[in-house]
């Protein structure tokens, strides 16, 4: 039964990762391309790519999910696309595969964090401040009542700062 769901999941990333839009894998890896005709076109983003990487010469049909480089002869779907821009072997489709499955929900959890993150920050960056002022107030407090008491305070009063820097972080 366990063989039965690895092969579905393998089944499964392929379909997921032939899923996603090869104009929307090249944006958020940030390769420029521009629509000439019913096609994209640009700079060849593969790095074996040995020759004049001035002309575009990556061409990708977004209709028919396919990409041809005719600068390296490079060609095929999207899990040869990644591959070949990861540089992986001709045997290693489940490894491409799952490349592009994680590099498109990495960017949309990325994506959705950052907005979360923006609106959090906003509402608290007035108690942030005021904390910050609050424990360099008591962390001075703290050295001073240490350096009172204590024969040698600076290695104490070192590991003071230095935990109260990390808990603000």
């Amino acid at each position: 039964m366990r063989e039965d769901k690895a092969t579905g999941y393998v089944d499964n990333l392929f379909e997921r990762a032939k899923a996603v839009r090869f104009e929307v894998l090249l944006d958020r890896l940030g390769i420029p391309v521009q629509k000439h005709g019913e096609e994209l076109r640009g700079i060849c983003p593969i790095p074996a790519h040995s020759g004049e990487k001035r002309k575009p010469s990556f061409y990708v049909n977004p209709d028919k999910q396919v990409f041809n480089c005719f600068g390296c002869k490079a060609k095929g779907n999207i899990v040869t696309f990644a591959q070949a821009y990861n540089g992986f072997a001709a045997f290693e489709a489940k490894k491409s595969a799952l490349w592009v499955v994680e590099t498109m929900a990495d960017s949309e959890s990325k994506d959705e964090t950052s907005e979360q993150e923006t609106k959090v920050s906003d509402e608290h960056e007035i108690d942030n401040e005021q904390l910050i002022q609050l424990f360099t107030v008591a962390g001075e407090q703290l050295i001073g009542l240490i350096a009172k008491h204590a024969d040698n305070p600076q290695p104490l009063a070192e590991r003071l700062a230095r935990w109260l820097v990390d808990g603000l972080k």
